[in-house]
């Protein structure tokens, strides 16, 4: 019967429903502990890390397009670590 109505989302659920219901669904759900969860928690902190750097550099960047003719001159050609190294060293956008 569900190869001739093909798959689905919504069949898979029922059927799933129905199996619990009839007593047939022996699995477990999957615990929250253990080495695969540490990996999937250090997963999120360093894709949250990735994305706040690339943001923090978009802001710098344009924050050094509209800063002064001075500003700009000193930042010319420097990568991104010694932009955040030159800004650390004046403690704000010189």
């Amino acid at each position: 019967m569900r190869r001739l109505a093909g798959k689905s989302d919504t069949l898979d659920a029922e059927n799933a429903a129905r199996a619990v219901l009839a007593g047939y669904a022996t699995a477990e759900p999957k615990s929250a502990d253990g080495a695969v969860e540490m990996i999937r928690q250090l997963k999120v902190a360093h894709d949250t890390a990735v994305k706040d750097r690339t943001s923090a550099m978009i802001t710098l960047k344009a924050t050094l397009i509209h800063g002064s003719d001075q500003l700009r001159q000193d930042t010319a050609g420097k990568t991104q670590i010694m932009l955040a190294h030159f800004l650390d060293r004046c403690g704000q956008p010189c």
